[in-house]
């Protein structure tokens, strides 16, 4: 075995032997969707210098290589994320051939730099092969008369490496390869249109942000055998219980309480763990200490110079200069204080319906960033408010500004916390002004800011596409909201209960079914009896806010036709008696569209077609744009 730490540039050389990362075909899929391509920015945005990938796991068999071989490794661990940088190099790679040009038509030719920059970046995707390179037929990408290896070749499974070839095609970097079918419903395709839109644009920060990523580092390592890359993969990801931040913090804290202020160590332990039961999860314990220090640092207390913004990387940092520097007793004091009242965002059961309403909300559209000023806001004196439902009003405004920010990924994740931060800061300034808070001022803050949200025309169009494969977990909250908006008190089920195993009871249906293999009667009434156009329909169709609703069991719904959908029976689910058919008393089911002039829902629509499916998505679509409108 060999392991070795190597930096992403390393990893994909262009000098000396050319390593190769290919999946086997065997392997599954590419499977990261947008939760991991944001958080993968993210981490990048908290540590610039370098940010550690994790192992890459590689079987290389023939160990006898001549110097000017190209060395083929088979990826048992790393597809996930070689495959999401090399997609995120492409976007990279469009962005400065768009520069270049525009330089070019304006006259000012073309910048040497910028085609080394774009040399680099193409020599890491694919590598052209001499007249004379034997390698594996299969491996050769024939493009034209030029014959090219691709540096990283994800799995085959789920048309994935056919997706990735057309993505190279795309961005100007090969020309022969066909549009795969179903090219733009693939995460490959997701994936770069994610990292084109969420990336920076100026030639600028472009060169900064790719020396970013070759500095990414990881540890590479190859073995002989599969055998032994299994061994050491699963002993590599056994999960062990690793000392975390909030552990070295707590030795910080508990050793200079008992040297420098003379607190029994017990004690404080006692205490200390009274900070963790507020906060139950690893997750809300270092997001509390970071939200902490981005919060209060307005307070000189708090504040250390040149940490504009605490990040997972450079917690540590922070708080043992606080303790060291500071009054280790008073800053102990106030984390508790404070983590009091980060537990009400966490289990907000003991406030009043409203409060507690609201705040669940959050929770359930992702909106935790929120919780740096909610924290800061719950802490004043109530004095500086100028309504006394202030927090209440502005938990309730930051849902609406999460939903149209998770639909439409502006601002960027990596924002976010700057934006909490700066609104900290105005509205710390207003009451040193004299002036109380009012939700019109912090409001009017986010909307005006220098990141300001997306318009309401590109949130209808983002609620017009394929919303359930971009982002599931909203679309879910948005046709409970749709629901809960318009439902009758004889009819308001608990959307949010969940089973023994922590499912959701009701989860989301596809009225046209999702599968591969649709059903004779669906081709029949979507495709007119047309197997081939009615999967052109379903594939554009499918994942529409029209075509979806939820049930309390969609696996006795499935593959059903429709009229079996709309009249399922009763059935009992966790004592609850419910229908699982589109009868099922739920508003969203009941609301009414307009289609061939007259109004119809999805509940008495007498059958289901691609107009049905346009229409009812339309309407729903004019329901949440009225709802997340910021207009007050």
């Amino acid at each position: 075995m060999e392991a070795r730490e190597q930096s992403f540039s390393k990893l994909l050389a262009i000098e000396g032997n050319q390593w190769h990362y290919h999946v086997p075909k065997y392997q599954r899929e590419y499977t990261w969707r947008r939760p991991n391509w944001e958080q993968l920015l993210t981490d990048m945005e908290e540590d610039p210098t370098s940010h550690y990938m994790g192992s890459i796991i590689c079987v290389d068999e023939d160990k006898a290589h001549n110097p000017d071989d190209e060395l083929i490794y088979e990826v048992v661990d790393g597809q996930q994320r070689l495959t999401t940088l090399s997609l995120l190099l492409m976007a990279i790679y469009q962005k400065l051939t768009a520069i270049s040009k525009a330089n070019l038509s304006g006259g000012e030719g073309v910048s040497g730099e910028l085609e080394v920059l774009r040399h680099s970046i193409s020599s890491k995707l694919l590598r052209k092969l001499r007249a004379d390179t034997t390698i594996k037929p299969s491996l050769i990408i024939r493009d034209g008369e030029a014959r090219y290896v691709a540096r990283v070749k994800p799995s085959e499974q789920d048309g994935n490496y056919a997706d990735y070839l057309y993505t190279l095609r795309e961005v100007g970097l090969l020309s022969t390869p066909t549009k795969p079918p179903k090219y733009k419903y693939g995460l490959i395709y997701k994936a770069f249109i994610y990292f084109r839109d969420n990336t920076p644009s100026s030639e600028a920060e472009l060169v900064q942000f790719l020396d970013q990523i070759n500095k990414l580092e990881f540890i590479h390592i190859s073995v002989s055998q599969q055998s032994k890359a299994y061994v050491l993969f699963e002993t590599l990801n056994y999960r062990g219980v690793p000392l975390s931040a909030i552990d070295i913090i707590k030795n910080k804290m508990l050793s200079t309480l008992e040297a420098r202020h003379s607190l029994d160590i017990d004690s404080s332990f006692e205490r200390w763990q009274g900070i963790l039961t507020k906060l139950p999860s690893d997750n809300d314990q270092n997001r509390f200490l970071r939200q902490y220090y981005n919060a209060f640092q307005v307070d000189s207390r708090i504040k250390i110079e040149k940490i504009q913004r605490a990040t997972k990387s450079g917690l540590i940092k922070i708080y043992e200069e606080l303790i060291q520097r500071r009054d280790a007793k008073w800053l102990f004091s106030d984390l508790i204080e404070k983590a009091n009242i980060y537990n009400e965002f966490i289990e907000p059961s003991s406030l009043d319906d409203e409060e507690e309403a609201a705040l669940l909300d959050l929770q359930r559209v992702g909106a935790a960033p929120s919780y740096t000023f909610l924290l800061w806001l719950k802490s004043l004196d109530k004095a500086n408010w100028e309504s006394e439902n202030l927090f209440r009003e502005v938990a309730k405004f930051f849902e609406k500004y999460f939903v149209r920010r998770n639909i439409t990924d502006t601002p960027p994740t990596r924002d976010l916390d700057q934006i909490m931060i700066d609104l900290v800061s105005l509205c710390h300034g207003t009451i040193g002004e004299g002036l109380k808070l009012s939700l019109d001022l912090i409001g009017n803050a986010l909307l005006e800011s220098k990141r300001p949200p997306a318009s309401i025309h590109t949130f209808r169009e983002k609620l017009g596409g394929d919303v359930y494969s971009d982002n599931r977990d909203m679309t879910r909250y948005l046709l409970a909201r749709l629901d809960n908006i318009s439902h009758s008190r004889e009819y308001a089920p608990d959307l949010w209960q969940r089973t023994e195993k922590d499912d959701y009871v009701w989860t989301i249906e596809h009225v046209l079914p999702e599968g591969e293999n649709i059903p004779q009667d669906w081709i029949d009434m979507i495709g007119g009896g047309d197997a081939k156009r009615a999967k052109e329909l379903q594939r554009d169709h499918v994942h529409k806010f029209g075509n979806l609703t939820l049930t309390g069991y969609n696996s006795s719904l499935s593959n059903s036709s429709f009229y079996v959908k709309q009249h399922k029976n009763v059935m009992t689910v966790l004592g609850t008696k419910i229908s699982t058919g589109y009868e099922n008393g739920l508003a969203i089911n009941n609301r009414e569209f307009e289609l061939d002039g007259r109004k119809v829902s999805l509940s008495n629509i007498d059958k289901w077609t691609v107009e049905a499916i346009q229409a009812r998505t339309s309407q729903l679509i004019n329901d949440l744009v009225s709802l997340y409108s910021f207009e007050r």
